[in-house]
């Protein structure tokens, strides 16, 4: 399932009630062993999901529980009334927002778009003049020459300098 690997990879416990595998466990008691020791319930909105009485069973036992209801909205349908009030995480008009609102449902903080750094590229006070393997890091060289000096005092040149409001050229 497409939201399994974001909520499952910040320690959350995730189960899917799936109606393929009833038939090999004893479907009841693992469902019911998977709500008691989870905080939240993410209930997936599609027209299948909200007429099928299993769901709604969970969903009702969920309620009873104080678990924290997570509605997503997959696929436009009617939300149960159950739920209705509680603010959904809606895919059907904007998939990226959707996902994001899950995403904080959940405590997970959305990825940074990590930006491509290339050579002569302005960043944090002058250019990139080196860029490592990942391209997520480099270095900077300052935008005039700080002199001509021995190790010792370059370093102490570089401590102190502060150019643009960046502080950390050593």
């Amino acid at each position: 399932m497409l939201f399994y690997q974001p909520i499952a990879n910040k320690n959350n416990v995730v189960f899917f009630s799936d109606s393929v595998h009833s038939i090999l466990l004893l479907w009841d008691r693992e469902v019911e062993n998977a709500l008691k020791a989870s905080p939240k319930f993410l209930i997936i909105l599609t027209p299948s999901s909200v007429s099928s009485n299993n769901v709604m069973d969970e969903l009702s036992y969920a309620l009873k529980k104080g678990k924290i209801i997570v509605p997503v909205l997959y696929l436009q349908c009617e939300i149960p009334f159950r739920i209705d009030r509680i603010l959904h995480s809606d895919f059907t008009k904007n998939y990226d927002k959707g996902f994001n609102d899950l995403l904080r449902a959940f405590d997970i903080p959305k990825e940074k778009k990590k930006t491509k750094l290339t050579i002569g590229k302005r960043y944090q006070g002058d250019k990139f003049f080196y860029i490592d393997a990942s391209g997520q890091h480099g270095l900077i060289a300052a935008p005039v020459d700080q002199g001509k000096h021995g190790w010792e005092e370059a370093k102490k040149t570089c401590k102190n300098l502060v150019l643009a409001g960046y502080d950390d050229w050593y």
